[in-house]
């Protein structure tokens, strides 16, 4: 099963060094015309839901977001987790010129992702 859940923490702009596939759903669908009509400026992530029921969602892997003319809705499919990648690879550069310490605690969270 795939979750959606508003997202207040992300606008939808990826970096460009993060690689994604966007897809157009079908426009004829009810639920893409009810996102399209009444939630266009609405961000929604997307989740693979766990099969064990006691389990919460995982990490996003993508996200559904209606195009700037309000009359499609795409799901943009990025890499699992990507919040967490994206901060990664965004504090790399700044890494690089610290000390052996901070570029080894980077890369346990790196390890960890």
């Amino acid at each position: 099963y795939v979750t959606l859940r508003r997202s207040r923490d992300f606008d939808g702009d990826v970096p460009p060094y993060i690689p994604y596939d966007v897809y157009q759903l079908d426009p004829a669908h009810p639920f893409t015309e009810l996102l399209c009509r009444k939630f266009r400026s609405t961000l929604w992530k997307a989740y693979i839901r766990s099969r064990k029921e006691t389990s919460p969602d995982a990490e996003p892997f993508g996200f559904l977001k209606v195009t700037p003319n309000g009359k499609e809705l795409h799901l943009h499919v990025l890499p699992y987790n990507y919040p967490t990648l994206i901060s990664l690879l965004a504090n790399w550069s700044q890494e690089q010129a610290k000390t052996q310490t901070k570029k080894q605690s980077w890369r346990r969270a790196f390890d960890e992702y």
